[in-house]
């Protein structure tokens, strides 16, 4: 009987200072290395006197939640829900038809889309045209936006734009994580971190997401422990871990459940990488275009995937070329770009929404 007790004891005692260990483990790394599983991707501070910091807080600002940041509607370009155009009503006016796009860097008009060649003021020019009836094409752009972040904006923000179809612009490096911006004593902070792949040394199934998102100590020691095999070159595959995917998952899903449960209509436009297009596929990032291709097969989404009409062309003629001094990869279109792919969503459209031919 004492045996017994001893080695419940034993046992617990074990437990007690494994969790503690745990825990000492898991506050150390927040505490002393905060973004141990984080690429630091870049991070600059924009000076108070300068422009840059003068355009930053007057052109957005931070709110709670998933949202982060926003188009400032106190500023003189973007009416009161952070959409481009002061004089925008947020209800939809009589006999207007309402598209809202969704997007990032690539539709933000500060950003790449700017008016009036950017892809949705052309395309709102070209529907005007061929509808011969008033169409609005809302840009709600924001630099540095995931799928999260626009899930967040048209749930508490978008709908009240009261639109007749969304239109969610998808770009391959919307899988990271939200940009960063904070005050400091130099002036303003930018920050962006791209999630690390985390090998699945214990595969938890369901709830890796729960797991591996909700620990820094657990993807940390995954992380190290693979590095280590490898330096002793032991040859083993794990199964890896995507944390920007599976958030990115999640987020297309609320925006489709959003659409439905509003009765809008809802389309995805996917914007490639302006890199090497005759080998394409063979880059990590295709996966993407296959993950949105099978969430809007299964969900019967109509989907546009732009890397099929910039193959037309080679990548120089539409891609933005100023990108290529800060990043290997171009992902913003030029002004040529932004006329391609303007064309291509507007006959997309009125052949699936309006049901129209060319």
């Amino acid at each position: 009987m004492k045996t017994g007790r001893k080695f419940v004891f034993s046992t617990l005692m074990i437990l007690l200072i494994i969790l503690n260990l745990f825990v000492f483990g898991e506050i150390s790394l927040r505490i002393f290395r905060p973004h141990a599983v984080l690429t630091l991707v870049q991070k600059v501070v924009y000076p108070r006197d300068s422009e840059e910091y003068n355009q930053k807080v007057s052109e957005y600002r931070v709110v709670p939640g998933n949202i982060g940041i926003m188009h400032n509607p106190d500023s003189p370009n973007f009416n009161p829900l952070g959409i481009y155009g002061k004089k925008i009503p947020v209800s939809r006016e009589t006999g207007t038809y309402r598209i809202l796009v969704l997007g990032d860097s690539v539709t933000d008009p500060f950003a790449s889309c700017h008016p009036p060649y950017g892809y949705t003021f052309v395309l709102q020019d070209i529907l005007n045209r061929k509808l011969q009836r008033r169409v609005e094409v809302l840009n709600s752009g924001v630099g540095g936006y995931n799928t999260v972040q626009e899930a967040a904006w048209l749930s508490e923000f978008g709908l009240k734009s009261q639109p007749d179809l969304i239109l969610l612009a998808y770009v391959n490096n919307d899988t990271s994580l939200a940009e960063n911006y904070r005050e400091v004593s130099g002036g303003l902070e930018f920050s962006y971190y791209q999630p690390r792949k985390i090998p699945l040394l214990i595969d938890f199934g369901r709830y890796n997401r729960l797991v591996l998102e909700s620990s820094e100590l657990i993807p940390f020691l995954f992380i190290s422990l693979e590095q280590l095999i490898n330096r002793r070159e032991i040859r083993y595959n794990f199964n890896l871990y995507e944390p920007g995917f599976d958030q990115n998952y999640a987020a297309l899903e609320s925006i489709y459940r959003i659409s439905v449960e509003n009765g809008i209509p809802l389309i995805l436009v996917h914007f490639p990488f302006f890199h090497n297009f005759r080998e394409y596929e063979k880059n990590d990032f295709y996966v993407r275009h296959l993950l949105t291709a099978d969430f809007c097969a299964e969900r019967k989404i109509p989907r546009l995937d732009l890397l099929d009409v910039y193959r037309q062309y080679a990548e120089k003629e539409v891609r933005n070329e100023e990108d290529l001094n800060k990043n290997s990869i171009s992902s913003h279109p030029n002004q040529f770009g932004h006329q391609v792919a303007a064309e291509a969503i507007a006959e997309f459209i009125l052949k699936n929404v309006f049901n129209k031919e060319k």
